[in-house]
């Protein structure tokens, strides 16, 4: 009877896996986004520039089980070092997992101030607070709860491919765990035609990471 029963909750979780994505925004399972990474130090000194591509992928069985699709993070300056994450995608919602495996990133240190994220139905001043759980993987997090801050901004122009684009601007940062991590900010930027156009972190030590979409490439 067990068998069975395990038999029918892998079939169902295959068949979830292979279902298309009914989605009105920009991210789409082949497409790949390729951002320019700049890392500033505390004295706005430019330490490292690095391209990273963000590759979505069908959800899998891991996707499957968890709700959501798989996406890699490669990197041009590293390129064996491939990270694995994951990206939730709605009809009018998506939220991304930035890579947490890349030293110039400090790993895991960027997820403190919270995941990007979108939604059709955020207004302008809308907030919310969110406590987020992170599992064994997560490095110095792991078993850790956090409580996080969102806030929806004004709209703001953004360059991309040398034409300004209009963006919804999305502030985030992290309500507890100061004392032990500091206090982590990420700032935003999306547009309905192309996803997130840019991601502003500015960490505890005043280090600074800009994440500047440079091209889409689209599988069809």
């Amino acid at each position: 009877m067990r068998s069975k029963t395990l038999t029918v909750l892998f079939s169902i979780i295959l068949v979830i896996s292979c279902q298309s994505q009914n989605t009105e925004t920009p991210y789409k399972v082949g497409n790949s986004y390729l951002y320019k990474v700049t890392v500033k130090d505390s004295n706005s000194e430019v330490i490292i520039i690095d391209t990273l591509k963000f590759t979505i992928k069908k959800k899998g069985v891991i996707g499957g089980i968890f709700g959501m699709n798989m996406a890699e993070w490669t990197s041009a300056k590293s390129p064996d070092n491939k990270q694995e994450r994951g990206i939730n995608i709605d009809k009018n919602s998506v939220e991304i997992q930035p890579p947490a495996g890349f030293d110039y990133l400090e790993n895991e240190n960027i997820v403190i101030a919270g995941y990007p994220s979108f939604s059709a139905e955020m207004l302008v001043g809308s907030t919310s607070e969110s406590d987020h759980f992170f599992p064994k993987s997560y490095g110095k997090l792991a078993g850790k709860e956090l409580k996080q801050h969102k806030v929806v901004r004004d709209s703001a122009e953004v360059k991309f491919k040398e034409e300004m684009i209009n963006c919804k601007v999305t502030a985030y940062k992290n309500l507890s765990l100061i004392d032990e991590f500091g206090q982590y900010h990420l700032k935003a930027f999306y547009n309905n035609e192309y996803g997130f156009i840019r991601m502003d972190y500015t960490y505890p030590n005043e280090k600074e990471l800009r994440f500047q979409l440079v091209d889409i490439e689209s599988e069809s």
